[in-house]
């Protein structure tokens, strides 16, 4: 339900009923006709379920986190990263601003900035990933119209090659395994060849112990619940490997 009311001499609002029956307004109508003509259009809407209430964009972006972050159930080294971002790159720049506020074109050109300063494109991507993941679910939550962030075709095509991977001999291998081994002791030498010829991360290759690994016909097979060594918030702990593939076996 909308009306009209008169505010001042020259100015009109249109008042409605929100969800949870507290009252809205939407002042600034320079007639009462225009005034009018926007409670028309926002009873339609409702009619048709697909309005939403202007207020609710005005939440920031701060604010909307909070719940937001509440309401994931994540691993605890994913948590820790999505956090990192939002308290070091999300939230000085987009923390104050309402999330009915930040549009497309802004968020590519935040993005720019961020990779002129020197960060890795695919970290840009990820900070940018994860601002669409807010706005989706605040579009999902009818806090919003719709997450404006969508893939874009501006800009220049990028055409550059990837380098190509330098791979090690096993003889290379070896003689690295074995430098290794008299620098660090027998350890560090069995990790480098664990690591060249399983290519098991970083985090799985310290997680191999004894009560989490055992051999199989000739492989590997970690533990899917306990088989990698993850570091969250400066504490060290057992968990899943970062893939499913990871948690199966290794050659």
């Amino acid at each position: 339900m909308a009306w009209v009311e008169k505010r001042g001499t020259r100015s009109w609002r249109v008042r409605y009923v929100r969800d949870d029956g507290t009252l809205g307004s939407l002042p600034g109508f320079a007639t009462k006709r225009a005034a009018a003509d926007h409670a028309e259009d926002m009873e339609s809407d409702q009619r048709r379920g697909n309005w939403i209430d202007p207020a609710a964009g005005r939440l920031t972006l701060a604010e909307w986190s909070v719940p937001w972050m509440d309401a994931l159930d994540l691993a605890a080294n994913t948590e820790n990263q999505y956090r990192s971002l939002l308290r070091n790159h999300l939230l000085p720049r987009w923390g104050d601003v309402a999330i009915g506020d930040i549009t497309g074109i802004a968020v590519a050109a935040w993005s720019k900035k961020v990779r002129a300063t020197g960060h890795a494109p695919a970290s840009v991507a990820t900070m940018v990933k994860l601002l669409s993941m807010l706005l989706a679910d605040a579009a999902d939550e009818r806090l919003i119209p719709a997450n404006p962030i969508r893939p874009s075709r501006r800009g220049r095509r990028r055409r550059t090659r990837a380098p190509e991977r330098q791979w090690a001999t096993h003889e290379q291998v070896l003689t690295i395994a074995d430098q290794a081994t008299a620098l660090g002791g027998a350890w560090a030498g069995t990790l480098i060849i664990t690591a060249a010829w399983t290519g098991a991360r970083w985090g799985e290759l310290l997680g191999l112990q004894r009560h989490n690994t055992h051999l199989d016909d000739a492989r590997i097979v970690i533990d899917p619940d306990h088989g990698a060594l993850h570091e969250i918030n400066g504490k060290f702990s057992l968990g899943q490997p970062k893939t499913a593939e990871s948690s199966s076996s290794l050659l």
